[in-house]
């Protein structure tokens, strides 16, 4: 069979973003925001929480900017404050883990548990394992801090506490 079609249309594509033109891929793993550092940094400094959860995710993994957990917990906590169950899901993921910032199996619950209250995969498994490591006293106190962060962004969003 004579795949000189398929590689023709292959090197086409490949070559698209050296027309001028974004490709095909461009799209893929930027959560729609495109793929330009600079306007996602405008973004999430300007205050919007897709932005600021994908630059994390970016200082997470080191796409396009040299790998920091340290302004990656950053990013996720600023989205995770608007209520983005991502980055809540992450910024629970570092505390439990340590990573970027002090571990801090309190800080995971709260993070986690935010998290599963918006039917984020994985987060109530997270949230019960940040539980295991608490002290009853601790616990009540985690769970206590969810209420009151969960019912400040209800009220944000307009919706009933």
């Amino acid at each position: 069979m004579d795949r000189s079609p398929q590689l023709l249309l292959g090197c086409c594509l490949l070559a698209l973003p050296l027309a001028g033109h974004p490709g095909p891929l461009a799209a893929c793993g930027d959560h729609g925001l495109g793929t330009d550092l600079g306007v996602l940094r405008a973004k999430a400094q300007a205050g919007d929480a897709a932005a600021q959860f994908e630059l994390g995710d970016r200082c997470y993994f080191g796409r396009s900017v040299p790998r920091n957990h340290a302004e990656s917990a950053r990013w996720y906590q600023l989205a995770a404050e608007q209520g983005h169950a991502g980055a809540q899901v992450n910024l629970g993921n570092a505390y439990l883990r340590g990573e970027g910032l002090t571990r801090n199996p309190a800080e995971g619950y709260v993070w986690s548990a935010l998290a599963a209250e918006q039917g984020q995969a994985g987060a109530a498994t997270n949230r019960d394992l940040a539980a295991k490591r608490l002290t009853p006293l601790e616990l009540r106190e985690a769970q206590g801090r969810v209420r009151r962060l969960a019912g400040e962004l209800r009220r944000r969003k307009g919706l009933p506490g």
